[in-house]
């Protein structure tokens, strides 16, 4: 070995491990502050992280968009979830998601040569999914009382990977039965616009309330949101 391969190595290793650190650091903070708010400990993060990963694989490697593209979409997030409206950005992305959805199954891109508009609809597919799952995890936490929290965080999470573990064969089912996105664009886009209309429906906005706010609350309309009317015993 010479030394310039050497070098390589070390250089490929502090590289390898900062970057594993920051990742692990980056899990044990999300922990750690959901476990202090909360008391309850929620490892959906670990779900996050692995989708987050998947997407960001797709975007990088098969669509070949550039790796700093996902610095604006995340402070984009973070941005609508914290600052503007944890429910409504939640509503946001589910329309987004059944919008990018419903185009696939009326264009259906790909079919006859049609290329064009499948790379947008695809990226605008997954800003609404990658949204609706980075947001999943905190909304979930912050919408059920303490006593049901670690409960209700821990349902989400397991909903979530059951749905995983059924699309796909159906996915393939629906695609040997009528071949193209027209059936399984509808079909999925149903039970994502059905979650958006029980959000604006039923939803709860948690911006700029204490996680106790949220326990024991009935709801209440006020300009359009849920809010908690605590009354008085």
């Amino acid at each position: 070995m010479t030394l310039d391969v050497f070098l390589l190595f070390i250089q490929q290793g502090i590289a390898s491990g900062l970057v594993t650190g920051a990742v692990y650091a980056l899990l044990a903070i999300a922990i750690v502050i959901v476990f202090r708010t909360t008391d309850v400990a929620n490892f959906a993060e670990g779900e996050v992280y692995m989708a987050s990963a998947y997407l960001a694989f797709f975007l990088i490697a098969i669509v070949a968009l550039p790796y700093w593209v996902a610095v604006p979409a995340t402070v984009l997030v973070a941005f609508l979830y914290g600052l503007w409206s944890s429910k409504k950005s939640m509503i946001l992305f589910a329309m987004i998601t059944t919008g990018a959805l419903i185009a696939f199954a009326l264009v259906d891109p790909g079919s006859g040569g049609q290329t064009t508009l499948l790379l947008p609809l695809m990226v605008l597919l997954l800003v609404g999914s990658g949204g609706i799952i980075s947001m999943l995890s905190p909304y979930t936490a912050e919408v059920y009382p303490t006593a049901l929290r670690g409960t209700g965080s821990g349902f989400a999470a397991g909903s979530s990977k059951l749905g995983g573990m059924i699309a796909p064969p159906v996915a393939a089912l629906a695609l040997s039965i009528v071949p193209g996105f027209t059936l399984i664009g509808f079909a999925v886009a149903a039970p994502v616009l059905l979650s958006a209309v029980i959000l604006v429906v039923t939803g709860i906005e948690t911006r700029d309330r204490a996680l106790e706010e949220l326990t024991d609350f009935t709801p209440a309309s006020v300009d359009g949101d849920l809010v908690v009317d605590r009354g008085v015993a």
